[in-house]
């Protein structure tokens, strides 16, 4: 355990009550290969109870409570967080607390943990989050670890972890005058391959797994020869301007990618950089300029009404991005995600973003009107999501009565330009366990769900028989013509 003291930011609300706090667990392993969980956590000092100690100083105290519960036991750990003592209340309010909390001893699979902080001086003021990590075999498989930020991050012998010292910054925000992202993970070697040269590239872009833009694209070759390989950069963001971005490492031996890992971060500049040369990247993309959300048209949306904003934008996501609507609609900061979606439809349509947003929405509308039902909205459904992702289809062949087959449905694509298919099939059918609803089981497009035993499953009997071979001539082979 570290303490850490900083000076209180725009990250927390101006004005708080009850416990306030940010946490980010980070994964690691040590030489053995061994995991091992890092929190970082900052804790707003206006919400914690400042008294004066015995030598009449102001300073407040903290309880934090690890609980990690592996294959059904759980196991808690307690750490004592103290403050520094100050002269004067007004003093200990301009100071966050920030710390670092080890769990050395991670067992290895799936972990649910319990992260809960309680303020010495009143056992009523807590702050708690749940999340869940999953600790493999790396020295196998190698890989990165966790990406963190760091407020600072200095190369120091002994360091915190691998001749590193850091101040931790558990945010995915960086406000104006912030000119610099610090980070920090590790890469883990086989052995069998950590006498051939590493060379790790990294960079920022609009999209998880997206080109870098230009200028901020940068290549190292860390020292290799052992199983961890500390990558600690910094990276400059003065010109960067306001949007939702990724930083996303990748890691070559011989041109052979081995892994790649990529944190999401949301970036405020009032400065309009938007014409920055160092922002060419081979699709251009529109960024947004600062503006205040709160008098945007997001900045009437109740917090209900922001989450779903967010679901609504999972069916045209992928990979990291589901990780970040995730993270931000258990979040509580509605600054932020206002600005997440506000950022989104930006994007989209740089002049009029609201025209971006309005035009989804009626289209989310349509959706609902369509397909759905009782229990799910239609943006959530199988055909809600195709539709949002690929827009209307050239062809809808609906077959309600077919021998031995489930109702279905084909939707024929002639050709959509990402990815880049022709004539691209979706095949969707209506099981009996299914209510009202029709089911995606099939496609011939990269990336979406793909059964090479969906004859099978569509031409089950209903009566509780089923046929292996669909009867041939019927109105999907038509159009499936054996994919």
């Amino acid at each position: 355990m570290r303490r850490f003291f900083i000076l209180v930011s725009s990250l927390f609300a101006t004005q708080a009550f009850a416990l306030e706090g940010n946490i980010k667990p980070n994964l690691f392993y040590n030489t053995a290969g061994k995991p091992e969980l890092e929190i970082h956590m900052v804790v707003n000092s206006k919400t914690i109870q400042f008294k004066k100690n015995n030598v009449q100083k102001w300073a407040a105290g903290l309880i934090a409570r690890i609980t990690v519960t592996n294959n059904g036991i759980p196991v808690t750990q307690s750490f004592n967080i103290s403050s520094l003592p100050y002269e004067s209340k007004e003093e200990a309010a301009m100071y966050n607390i920030a710390d670092i909390l080890t769990i050395p001893d991670l067992k290895a699979g799936a972990s649910q943990v319990h992260f809960s902080l309680t303020d010495a001086s009143d056992s009523t003021n807590t702050f708690s989050q749940d999340f869940s990590v999953t600790a493999g075999d790396i020295t196998t498989k190698g890989g990165f670890g966790d990406i963190f930020f760091a407020e600072q991050l200095v190369k120091e012998t002994p360091g915190m972890r691998n001749g590193y010292q850091y101040i931790p910054y558990p945010f995915d925000f960086f406000a104006e005058g912030m000119s610099h992202i610090h980070f920090y993970t590790e890469l883990y070697l086989p052995e069998a391959v950590q006498k051939t040269p590493v060379t790790v590239n990294y960079g920022i872009s609009k999209k998880s797994g997206r080109a870098p833009f230009k200028g901020y694209q940068h290549t190292i070759h860390p020292d290799g020869g052992r199983f961890v390989m500390p990558v600690a950069e910094s990276l400059s963001i003065d010109s960067l301007p306001s949007g939702n971005y990724y930083l996303t490492l990748y890691a070559y031996q011989n041109s052979e990618l081995l892994d790649s890992a990529s944190v999401f971060f949301q970036r405020i500049n009032t400065v309009d950089h938007s014409r920055n040369p160092n922002l060419y990247e081979p699709e251009p993309e529109s960024h947004a300029l600062l503006v205040d959300v709160d008098t945007s048209f997001v900045g009437k949306f109740t917090p209900a009404q922001l989450d779903k904003c967010l679901r609504m934008l999972m069916p045209v996501e992928r990979g990291t991005d589901i990780q970040v609507i995730n993270t931000l609609m258990e979040s509580k900061n509605l600054e932020q995600k206002r600005r997440y979606i506000y950022n989104h439809w930006a994007e989209k349509n740089s002049i009029d973003p609201k025209k971006a947003f309005d035009d989804y929405i009626k289209v989310v509308n349509y959706l609902q009107k369509e397909y759905g039902t009782s229990y799910k909205p239609g943006f959530e459904t199988d055909r809600g999501g195709v539709y949002l992702r690929y827009g209307k289809p050239n062809n809808i062949i609906r077959v309600e009565r077919e021998t031995s087959a489930y109702p279905y449905e084909i939707w024929q694509y002639y050709s959509l330009e990402e990815p880049k298919t022709s004539n691209a099939i979706f095949l969707f059918y209506k099981p009996s366990y299914s209510i009202g609803d029709y089911l995606l089981l099939h496609s011939t497009v990269r990336g979406e769900r793909r059964d090479p035993a969906w004859r099978t499953k569509l031409f089950q009997n209903q009566n509780g028989g089923n046929t292996t071979v669909s009867p041939y001539g019927s109105k999907v082979d038509e159009y499936m013509k054996g994919q």
